[in-house]
């Protein structure tokens, strides 16, 4: 069997309420315009279509309840004529819940065709659905409206479209293609099978969330540590650069402090040579050669040999030059980085910067061409004299300082 319209005889149920069938029978009137027009529509003669009504089936003296549940366990569709003397009988209700039962034995789910004969107000209320479970059932399925139509001649053209319309809806479920046990296992299998894959495929998903939020809180987390790191470094690389800076600045007030010492040192060495230079003067300004410890002072300088005496006045020198040619006078005055008024026998010779530490000045003196250096050490500052010097020939005849 393919469908339920392939059936060998096809049965149906009409389910109504006998109180709502009226003197002139109306509603078994329109189940037979419904049983002829389904007939019509799917080839069935009245051999082998039948729509159950217990008014028409039930002889006289048979159990009525053991008939109306055989007929419902042959029946392949249901059509319940829905008012509210129906939704309330209990017979009308015994009928649906059946043929629940025998809708879900052919694992079907579209085998309910009701007829809202009479308005059920209690149909829209779903608060009334626990008092009255027939109503849940209706309003879940696809019912026809049949108020316009319920005073219409059955024979009419208006009531003939509408059967029409509500068998067409009949004969689309019997024609469906209905599974053999076999067929509605192995579908059921599959359905199974699909749910699991489903399922499956959900829980990979909801894994795949879970690691893709672990994993963008991990790439957070180690931004927040990436941008920690970069701020320590920078705060670390801010106070190196400020302890470099503080080490400086310590070494420049150290060399600083240094030269200032050094300077002060200079200066007081300057200052101790010039007065070792007036300390030496005797009271006529001669300069004495200071005497050894211990030694005997030099001899006087033997018959043909220069000798030298000097004579300081602040910051002007006379020296005296005595020889075997006579006597010279060497003049000169001390400046700042220079030798100012060079005078030797009156006349004045260029007066030699201090471009070093120490510096020296050649001259002759005599008939003779007696070759004199004059030579002038200068001090840490450069900016005064701290000893001098005086040879003739190669000789020394003259120190100070």
């Amino acid at each position: 069997m393919s469908s339920l319209a392939d059936l060998p005889k096809l049965i149906g149920f009409f389910s109504y309420s006998r109180e709502d069938e009226g003197a002139v029978s109306r509603l078994s009137i329109l189940r037979e315009r419904i049983k002829d027009e389904l007939g019509a529509q799917l080839g069935r003669t009245k051999s082998n279509l039948e729509l159950w009504q217990d008014k028409k089936s039930i002889e006289h003296g048979e159990q009525w309840e053991q008939k109306i549940k055989s007929a419902i366990g042959e029946s392949v569709f249901f059509i319940p004529i829905i008012t509210p003397r129906a939704v309330r009988s209990e017979n009308c209700q015994s009928e649906f819940r059946w043929f629940l039962a025998r809708e879900a034995e052919l694992d079907r789910n579209d085998l309910f065709f009701p007829i809202h004969y009479i308005d059920v107000p209690e149909l829209a209320d779903k608060s009334k659905w626990d008092r009255l479970p027939v109503l849940k059932t209706v309003a879940e399925r696809q019912y026809f409206n049949w108020h316009h139509l319920r005073w219409h001649d059955v024979e009419s053209r208006e009531v003939g479209e509408a059967v029409e319309s509500f068998c067409r809806s009949i004969a689309n479920a019997m024609r469906k293609r209905q599974l053999t046990a076999e067929e509605r296992r192995r579908e059921q299998e599959a359905e199974a099978r699909r749910r699991a894959q489903e399922e499956e495929r959900a829980a990979a998903e909801a894994r795949q969330r879970v690691e893709d939020a672990a994993r963008r809180i991990k790439d957070q987390a180690e931004a927040r540590a990436r941008l920690e790191q970069a701020r320590r470094e920078k705060e670390q690389a801010q106070l190196a650069a400020k302890e470099e800076r503080r080490k400086r600045a310590k070494r420049r007030r150290l060399e600083e402090e240094a030269l200032r010492k050094e300077a002060v040192e200079t200066i007081q060495g300057w200052i101790g040579g010039f007065k070792r230079v007036l300390a030496a003067a005797g009271p006529d300004g001669v300069v004495q050669q200071p005497a050894t410890e211990g030694a005997k002072p030099d001899p006087p300088p033997p018959a043909g040999e220069w000798a030298a005496t000097i004579v300081r006045d602040g910051n002007s020198f006379s020296i005296l030059v005595t020889g075997p040619a006579g006597s010279h006078r060497v003049e000169f005055s001390a400046k700042a980085l220079a030798v100012d008024k060079l005078v030797i026998d009156g006349v004045a010779r260029p007066a030699p910067r201090w471009p070093g530490k120490r510096n020296s000045h050649q001259f002759t003196l005599g008939s003779g061409g007696e070759r004199f250096e004059l030579s002038f050490a200068v001090d840490n500052l450069g900016i005064g004299i701290s000893s001098i010097e005086l040879s003739a020939n190669g000789r020394q005849i003259l120190q100070t300082g």
